[in-house]
Formats: C-alpha cells, structure tokens, sequence
C-alpha cells in the first residue's frame, strides 16, 4: 500500500539542480575510471551521462522507494533518493557528490 504524499512538489530550480548532479556524478565517475560497467554491468564499456544517471540509478532506486520516477518525486523525496544513490556510490566505488542545491547555496554567499 502506497503512502499518501504531503510533500511539496519540487521546483523547476530543484529540478535543474537534480540534472546538473547526474551530470556532475557521471563526470566524476567517469573521472574516476568507473564506467557503466564497472558499478552496474561488466559487459560493456560505457562512459556515464546524465540521461544514463537517472535512467539506471536514480529513478531504479526512486521506484523501489516511492513506485515513483523522477519526475513525480516530491522535493523529500527528492532528496532521499538522492542521498541514498550517492550513500551507494561512495560506499561502493569512493565518488560522492553534494546534492547540487547546496553548492549553488554556497557560492551565492561568495
């Protein structure tokens, strides 16, 4: 059984901030010699994108959480999928990436 959403739906700056981070931690993955293959599939060699972050790890582990994708996560939610892809990553392979909202809040106060 589904639990009902309270939760705010996320912003249009929120959702920018979420593809600017599967950019950033495919980058850093890739970076770190640590292609598609390597985290998820040992057939093939494939660099990370952003659209291969969220296809095959975001939004994986956001239906597992909320039988949501993406696209229908509230801003918790949001958040919670995030850190718990990111808790992975930097558990299995040593790359982690802040949520990118709060670098941008950091460099506005610069």
């Amino acid at each position: 059984m589904r639990m009902q959403k309270l939760s705010i739906k996320r912003t249009k700056k929120q959702n920018n901030s979420l593809h600017k981070g599967f950019d950033d931690l495919g980058n850093m993955l890739n970076d770190s010699g640590l292609d598609m293959r390597k985290v998820l599939k040992a057939e093939v060699d494939i660099p990370w994108t952003k659209e291969s972050i969220k296809k095959f790890m975001f939004n994986p582990i956001a239906v597992i959480m909320f039988e949501e994708t993406s696209s229908k996560l509230s801003t918790k939610e949001l958040k919670e999928v995030w850190e718990v892809m990111i808790r992975f990553v930097g558990e299995k392979h040593g790359v982690t990436v802040p949520f990118p909202a709060e670098e941008n809040k950091d460099e506005k106060r610069n």
